[in-house]
Parts: C-alpha cells; structure tokens; sequence
C-alpha cells in the first residue's frame, strides 16, 4: 500500500526515531529531513512517501522492541513511541469524512492510498521553497 506521512518540523526528531523502530537500519534516522510544506497558518511539514505492508500501521501504533539491527542503542524507544501518540491516520478513500482532514502542527499524519503530492495538497499543505524551510 502507497503510504504519505506529513510530520510537523518540530516532531521530526521523534517521527524518525519511530522510523527507525520500523525500519530496516540506520538509514531511516533521515526518513523526515528539512520541510519541503507548510499549512494555512505557516507551520512547516517533512515528508516521507514509501509502499508499506499493512502490518506497518498496526506496528505504528506501538513500538516494542528495539530493531535486531540496532546494536548500538541508536532508537529511542520513549521517542518512538511519544511519536506513535500523535499518529492519526487517514485511508483515501475514506468517504465518511464530510469535511478535508487537514495537517495539523500537533499531530503526525498518515494517509493511506494517496501518493506524495496528492496526499499533502489533500491535507491542505503547499510546496515551499527550499530556502523557506531553513534559518
């Protein structure tokens, strides 16, 4: 399944830790890196785009256990789970919801079935340019 996840630049550090609870190594502590969005009200979003099993949204919701990769204490379990708190995800096709279900500062978004662009445009973020994003 096709999986968009817009993460509030201030959630970041927790969101890629929960991406290393998942993940298959290192590589996933760079999953949400430097805004590439902002809502109506300028807060900026990263973004992650990726095919997922399925079973991904149920191990999401609840970290366990370190990764067998991480052998150095590299994941923070506290942070991925303080992470998996304010996941809310979305399904596409979700035609129960009489209004937009728009990005919010305080929560990390999963949508379901809507790839990169069309997902955050869905959830009421516009592009940035990159210098935007940045201090």
């Amino acid at each position: 399944m096709r999986l968009t996840i817009a993460c509030p630049a201030d959630l970041t550090a927790m969101a890629n830790h929960l991406a290393m609870a998942l993940g298959t190594g290192p590589s996933d502590s760079s999953t949400f890196g430097a805004p590439i969005a902002k809502d109506a009200n300028g807060f900026l979003y990263a973004a992650a785009s990726f095919e997922a099993d399925p079973s991904w949204l149920i191990q999401a919701q609840s970290p366990k256990a370190t990764p067998l990769w991480d052998t150095t204490g590299m994941v923070d379990l506290d942070q991925a789970r303080a992470a998996a708190t304010r996941l809310r995800v979305l399904q596409a096709d979700d035609r129960s919801l009489s209004e937009p279900v728009l990005a919010a500062p305080d929560q990390i978004m999963a949508m379901v079935g809507l790839g990169g662009a069309e997902a955050l445009i869905a959830a009421g973020l516009t592009f940035i340019d990159t210098d935007e994003g940045t201090d």
